[in-house]
């Protein structure tokens, strides 16, 4: 994805040679700071200064995390997009094209297998802090768009408990043993009414609701809830200046500039007419396994694992966090743990 432009007109032009974003990426993606900036704040009102909280860099420790419901390990993608050192990755997963994904992109990361098997006991063999737990459970028992729904207590919509479960054990050891501890949980922006309330009341938060489209060429509205700072003051939403044609391989024409929610199913890349999105040597395509993996966020090829079928890569792609959305949430953990210089 293009880098975006930032704040040059406030303080310096770009050094020369330097493109702040290409060709077809014209005016600003976002108001507002790059996401390698240390510039944390620009209001109306003129320049608020730098950010120096937080421990000198010598002295901060690395990154252990817990991901559940990993999927394709885009919360790493996102932590190391941000130069965050990882110590430790801990994931519970059980899709094994998923697994196999995150063994290819992950070697060292350690697989714990289904949360509904993460007793106490498990999670007490892990000799080594856990300092950021974030995962999304399963939407599809509980999205306004399935007919089918089952809620929060039966189906997959149950994972959610197990979520809570293992995040309060492991706060709970952070506060015994006095190290920081983040969590972050993701569910789907198309929920009832009664389903949020529930939801709320046991995360003891109200979420904070983020779109995909400020970032990339589709739209995935979610819903976000946590104890980081991004997640707890208000958010205004930024403008993308990337369209379709930005994402797509070589040779390859977009007929339209943003699409929907893309989903595990391969009609979901349609138009409200029915129109397919792209357009190659004057025939109408669906988008390729790459340029999906580039609108999540992915480098290109990132699923391909040699034994996934393109269905397959496109159902699990389908599943994951956009991590660009991921990449802002977590961008302040770069003041509290290790960073590559």
């Amino acid at each position: 994805m293009g880098r975006r432009r930032g704040v040059r007109r406030c303080l310096t032009k770009a050094p020369k040679g330097t493109r702040w974003y290409g060709a077809k990426k014209k005016g600003r993606q976002q108001k507002g700071v790059t996401p390698d900036s240390p510039i944390r704040e620009q209001e109306e009102d003129g320049f608020r200064g730098f950010e120096t909280s937080g421990p000198m860099q010598g002295d901060r420790p690395l990154l252990n995390c817990i991901s559940l419901f990993d999927g394709i390990s885009a919360a790493y993608v996102a932590l190391t997009a941000l130069g965050i050192r990882v110590g430790q990755y801990f994931t519970s997963e059980i899709c094994e094209p998923c697994r196999r994904v995150q063994e290819r992109h992950v070697p060292f990361g350690v697989q714990l297998g289904c949360i509904e098997q993460l007793t106490e006991d498990v999670l007490d063999s892990i000799q080594v802090p856990i300092h950021l737990c974030i995962g999304g459970s399963p939407c599809a028992s509980l999205s306004r768009v399935n007919p089918a729904r089952q809620g929060l207590h039966s189906g997959t919509g149950k994972l959610f408990f197990d979520f809570i479960r293992v995040k309060n054990y492991l706060l709970r050891r952070a506060e015994r043993e006095g190290y920081p501890f983040y969590w972050c949980f993701e569910n789907t922006k198309h929920l009832d009414a009664a389903v949020l309330s529930e939801m709320n009341r046991h995360l003891r938060e109200s979420p904070v609701a983020v779109c995909s489209s400020e970032f990339s060429a589709m739209k995935r509205p979610r819903y976000f809830w946590g104890n980081l700072k991004s997640l707890s003051t208000p958010r205004v939403p930024g403008k993308c200046c990337l369209v379709l044609d930005d994402f797509l391989d070589h040779g390859r024409t977009a007929l339209v500039k943003t699409l929907g929610t893309l989903t595990t199913n391969q009609e979901s890349q349609r138009g409200p007419g029915g129109q397919l999105p792209v357009s190659e040597r004057g025939v109408p395509s669906y988008l390729s396994i790459t340029e999906i993996e580039r609108l999540f966020g992915f480098p290109a090829h990132y699923t391909d694992t040699g034994l996934t079928s393109n269905s397959t890569r496109r159902a699990i792609l389908g599943r994951s966090f956009c991590v660009p959305v991921v990449k802002v949430l977590l961008e302040e953990l770069r003041l509290v743990f290790q960073i590559n210089e």
